[in-house]
């Protein structure tokens, strides 16, 4: 009897791992700025970075934007910009996606990328599994995934910040990682300032 109860259980998660759970879709007042450098009001729902929907509270009409055709936008207090050319993997790489702004200095941007990827755990219902990775955006070319294991850090950080001689020495003698980024960027503009034309 037992060993019929527990089959009959396994049936009916069978009968359910071909099924994705609805989304939740809620919009929340906010402000975005388009390619033009107008911005305007609406309420907005950001679908996992890769695009905005807008929704207008007079006649309910919802209109889908992807990254390109935003520059920002800002809803409950965060502000969100567009990521370039960014590697998620080494067997996926995003051209571009909204992603949450936690620091700008100089010529970078830091930024919270939550994206899709999928995991064991939702693979049998059919969905992705949230992911958030921390990523730096240049002013001008792509943006990189800030690692965390210290080889990786140096290999990705040398090249941007290695002209500073005090970073790419800290760089190199592993005293400043991933948690350090405020200060990085900080350091980096400083020296930017201060530093002969040329570089060093």
């Amino acid at each position: 009897m037992l060993g019929l109860l527990v089959l009959s259980a396994g049936s009916v998660q069978a009968q359910y791992s071909n099924y994705a759970l609805p989304k939740i879709i809620k919009y929340q007042p906010g402000s975005y700025q388009l390619a033009d450098g107008s911005w305007h009001g609406g309420q907005l729902y950001p679908d996992q970075g890769e695009h905005l929907r807008v929704r207008n509270p007079d006649d309910k009409k919802i209109t889908e934007y992807q990254p390109l055709e935003v520059k920002a936008f800002v809803v409950e207090g965060d502000t969100f910009s567009v990521i370039r050319n960014i590697d998620i993997s080494a067997r996926r790489r995003v051209a571009s996606a909204f992603a949450k702004q936690l620091y700008r200095c100089g010529n970078f941007t830091l930024l919270d990328f939550e994206h899709g990827a999928a995991g064991a755990a939702t693979v049998m219902l059919g969905g992705q599994t949230p992911q958030n990775d921390l990523v730096l955006q240049p002013r001008l070319g792509d943006a990189v995934r800030v690692p965390a294991s210290r080889g990786a850090f140096e290999k990705t950080m040398l090249p941007l910040f290695g002209d500073c001689p005090e970073l790419a020495q800290k760089i190199k003698a592993g005293k400043v990682g991933r948690q350090h980024m405020k200060s990085i960027l900080q350091t980096y503009a400083r020296w930017q300032q201060t530093a002969p034309a040329g570089g060093n």
